[in-house]
């Protein structure tokens, strides 16, 4: 196996960027590994000991040599199978032929296009290999993640009501609608001028995308790739426990309680305390919400991108 073999696809696609190779064609990650190893076939003499990808360059060669004696070896297999006694061979020789009936499965076939069905066979298997190369990825498990995340903490905050009882729709409006069309559920957008929707959103993308992502992009040990995926599950997992298993004290409460009950004045140190309040605010809700089982499905991915990185390596 040569090393282009233990790269993901999104790592193969940005070796062919370095070195500008065509890759439109390639919907999948062994037809990437196909192209790139033509390419550091066909100019391996520009590669020098010096050059980042010299060592793809020995991989693929050594590659290609194995193959050749492997077919060497076919070669030699299938001449001494030729070598058939002939008496032996006679014995098999009759004037009965066999008379074999087409399978049901043949005579379908004959009614059907056969390249049309190749077409759509080779498609099918395309996309496979495609959706294959894809959830085989740990960028594609830790998005994953993120998008499922996000989706259950709006659900939170996206409550069904009956649109009688929305408040931004005037009551000389409501007052001539049908009964039938008050009660009728639709999706309350109200959150969306609610402060603690916005302060909860950003804290949860600060420490579940903002953050992790920055990580694995300064710490990245996946040589010459922009992030890297290990590195992002950790960080995410490290922040999370931050933010689900910081102790609450009785002095926050008590800050909280006296920030909520004074007077309002615009000064730095009220926005101090408006700042506080609301990332104690937050915290609580994504705590409410999310429970242990973000953590539980940090370490998951923590897990995945760990065996993925050392499967590569």
């Amino acid at each position: 196996m040569s090393l282009l073999s233990k790269k993901t696809k999104a790592q193969l696609e940005e070796i062919a960027r370095d070195l500008d190779v065509n890759i439109k064609s390639c919907k999948v990650k062994q037809a990437l590994v196909d192209r790139l190893t033509d390419h550091f076939l066909e100019n391996a003499d520009k590669f020098d000991k010096d050059h980042e990808y010299y060592d793809y360059v020995v991989s693929v060669k050594q590659e290609a040599e194995n193959e050749n004696d492997d077919d060497d070896d076919d070669d030699d297999e299938s001449d001494e199978a030729e070598i058939i006694d002939v008496d032996d061979s006679d014995a098999y020789d009759s004037d009965d032929d066999f008379d074999l009936e087409p399978s049901t499965l043949d005579k379908i076939l004959d009614y059907i296009d056969n390249d049309t069905l190749y077409q759509v066979a080779d498609y099918i298997a395309e996309k496979n290999y495609e959706l294959r190369d894809y959830l085989s990825d740990p960028f594609t498990i830790n998005d994953f993640t993120v998008v499922g995340e996000f989706i259950y903490l709006y659900l939170h905050f996206a409550k069904s009501i009956a649109l009688g009882d929305l408040r931004f729709v005037p009551q000389v409006v409501k007052s001539n609608l049908p009964a039938a069309v008050l009660k009728t559920p639709v999706t309350d957008l109200t959150h969306f001028l609610d402060a603690n929707f916005w302060s909860t959103v950003l804290l949860w993308l600060l420490v579940s995308y903002g953050a992790p992502k920055l990580t694995s992009y300064y710490v990245n040990f996946t040589y010459n790739f922009e992030y890297d995926p290990f590195i992002f599950a950790l960080a995410k997992l490290l922040f999370g426990l931050i933010l689900f298993k910081t102790e609450v004290t009785g002095h926050d409460i008590k800050d909280e309680l006296v920030f909520q009950f004074s007077f309002k004045h615009y000064s730095v140190e009220y926005a101090a305390k408006l700042f506080k309040h609301y990332l104690l605010t937050s915290t609580l809700l994504l705590r409410n919400y999310f429970g242990n089982w973000a953590l539980i499905g940090d370490f998951f991915t923590t897990f995945v991108a760990l065996y993925a990185n050392l499967s590569f390596i």
